[in-house]
């Protein structure tokens, strides 16, 4: 009896603690039962099975480098500093460097009929200035009670409400190529937005959609400035990448990127300031499906593609389904992965036959 009073009292104490630090302006607080560790020491993964996931999508990094790339000159028409609630710039404390310049580039490459974004403010001036700069018919949808610039003239529908709150059905119809932006409270809980979108609606998004996430540094922590916020988001990403579904592919991991010069050079003459947080996820869209190929059997693969630097993927695919059809079980790298991570991923599949394939390579050779 005792001890339930004492705990009852314990929690009444809390909520008034959280109340008046609510009402006088302090934020919103968490009263943990546990001590979490008063000064948390980020960590830097340069190796281990997180990096080696991040890493080894390089070369499909240097393709949306240069998909960006591609865009330099509206890029360098977005001025340094906004001139009015509409236009995007380069100076905002929430969307710059690389995170704006790969949202304008996947937007305007893209051309989806639908962006949604999960998180409102100086991502959608960009989004709308890369509708309005190719004369796109994307429309944009908005999920945020409370977006941190006026947003309402820019979107096509605006839903003012938590993504948590938002029944399914509210939302958009996705369909391939269309872009989801989550930029929302970036911390995991019992139904909060980050767990409902990784949990409830990632894995339904239909095959073909690009996903944007927001303040991440994987494959580090996040970094010792805004550890203080206690974001967590990106922790569930990694433990998702670390499974390495077939359905999902690294597009850009935008810090990692930020710290590698060789990389950050496919940008060429392209300046964009400041640090950029952020991955892309892609759920593939296979061609081999259109095709009418039927993907391998849990069985195993009899063939596997190797792709080298230079390779022609677009021969190799028609090699697979060319083999596929005839009923080989025949299949290949998807997500850009280095060729260290495409051995890995033979490996895993059980391939009883690996074909490197280099720029030169003929595959009219490979025979069932």
């Amino acid at each position: 009896m005792a001890r339930r009073m004492a705990r009852r009292a314990r929690e009444a104490f809390n909520r008034i603690v959280v109340a008046v630090a609510r009402a006088v302006g302090l934020g919103h607080y968490l009263v943990l039962d546990y001590p979490a560790t008063r000064s948390p020491a980020p960590r830097v993964r340069e190796a281990g099975p997180l990096f080696e996931v991040v890493n080894e999508a390089q070369d499909a990094y240097r393709r949306t480098l240069r998909t960006i790339a591609a865009y330099e000159s509206e890029l360098a028409r977005i001025p340094r500093s906004a001139t009015d609630e509409r236009s995007p710039d380069w100076t905002n404390k929430f969307l710059t460097g690389l995170d704006a310049a790969a949202l304008y580039g996947m937007v305007r490459s893209r051309q989806p009929a639908t962006y949604l974004e999960v998180g409102s403010g100086y991502s959608t001036r960009v989004a709308r200035r890369a509708i309005e700069d190719g004369h796109l018919d994307t429309r944009i949808v908005s999920v945020d009670p409370s977006p941190r610039s006026p947003v309402a003239s820019l979107c096509d529908e605006v839903i003012k409400r938590p993504l948590e709150l938002v029944p399914s059905e509210k939302l958009p119809r996705l369909r391939a190529g269309d872009i989801v932006f989550l930029d929302g409270s970036h911390r995991v809980f019992t139904g909060s937005d980050a767990t409902v979108f990784f949990i409830d609606l990632l894995p339904e998004l239909p095959p073909g959609v690009l996903v944007g996430v927001h303040d991440v540094t994987l494959p580090n922590d996040y970094p010792r400035e805004i550890r203080d916020r206690h974001y967590s988001e990106q922790y569930l990403l990694a433990a998702l990448l670390l499974g390495e579904p077939d359905w999902i592919a690294l597009v850009l991991a935008a810090d990692y990127v930020s710290k590698r010069p060789e990389l950050a050079e496919e940008l060429g003459g392209l300046h964009t300031p400041g640090v950029g947080f952020g991955a892309g996820i892609e759920r593939l869209l296979l061609a081999l499906e259109d095709a009418g190929a039927e993907p391998p059997s849990e069985g195993g693969v009899d063939v596997f593609f190797v792709c080298e630097e230079g390779a022609d993927r677009v021969a190799v695919l028609a090699k697979v389904i060319e083999l596929r059809t005839a009923g080989v079980r025949a299949d290949a790298d998807y997500a850009g992965r280095s060729v260290k991570g495409q051995h890995t991923q033979a490996s895993r599949l059980g391939a009883e036959r690996v074909v490197v394939v280099g720029p030169d390579t003929d595959l009219s050779q490979v025979t069932a």
